[in-house]
């Protein structure tokens, strides 16, 4: 398959994702050797590859019937590791895996977000930061933002989604390197916080459209 080029913050073979192609309320796209076709509402142009290039992709995912977001389920053209393979970007390895909710468990669009955390941190003396990295999901930021020698405190509602974090920062390399890993709801955790009289030089905020 052929990508769309396009400008980005980062160079050419830094990150082993493309998005092969858009069109007909989908997208084509590649997790390291693996490509899957996803929904996506905003796309209402007609794709430029051939039928036949996107009836290559291993998977696709489908929302339950008369839903736009929330849970859904896969079919596989062929199969995947059921319990997910690396990814890399830069110096940093992700697992990625099929999800219920039609996650791979990296959102790729972040990825200029993330080499400009890691710009501003290296300008800013990283090491002496303090980082608190709200909704943190499975950890790219808090691995960039460690990596480039902040003292992050990553948090998520999620045990599953900070135990996934805690394994990517293992698969890159930087178990020895401090991170704070907090299971809690954020406004409560805020509130615990601010009673201590917690700082933070940083906040990384990327909260999920609904929640509850």
């Amino acid at each position: 398959m052929t990508a769309i080029s396009s400008d980005n913050l980062y160079q050419d073979g830094d990150f082993d994702y493309q998005l092969l192609d858009t069109g007909n309320l989908k997208k084509l796209e590649r997790f390291g050797p693996y490509s899957f076709v996803r929904p996506a509402p905003q796309v209402i142009w007609p794709p430029k590859l051939p039928k036949t290039e996107w009836d290559k992709a291993n998977g696709e995912f489908y929302h339950h019937k008369g839903k736009s977001t929330g849970g859904g389920e896969w079919t596989f053209r062929n199969p995947v590791p059921k319990n997910g393979w690396p990814l890399r970007f830069r110096d940093l390895v992700f697992t990625v895996q099929t999800t219920p909710f039609g996650h791979l468990g990296l959102f790729p669009e972040q990825a200029q977000n993330w080499v400009w955390i890691a710009n501003q941190i290296k300008d800013l003396n990283g090491n002496k930061l303090n980082v608190l990295n709200m909704f943190g999901y499975t950890g790219a930021s808090t691995l960039v933002a460690t990596e480039n020698g902040a003292n992050v405190t990553h948090l998520d509602a999620s045990k599953t989604s900070v135990t996934w974090a805690r394994k990517n920062l293992e698969s890159s390399g930087l178990s020895d390197y401090p991170v704070r890993w907090m299971v809690d709801d954020a406004e409560k955790f805020l509130k615990r916080e601010h009673r201590r009289n917690r700082r933070y030089d940083a906040l990384i905020m990327d909260p999920p459209s609904f929640g509850r």
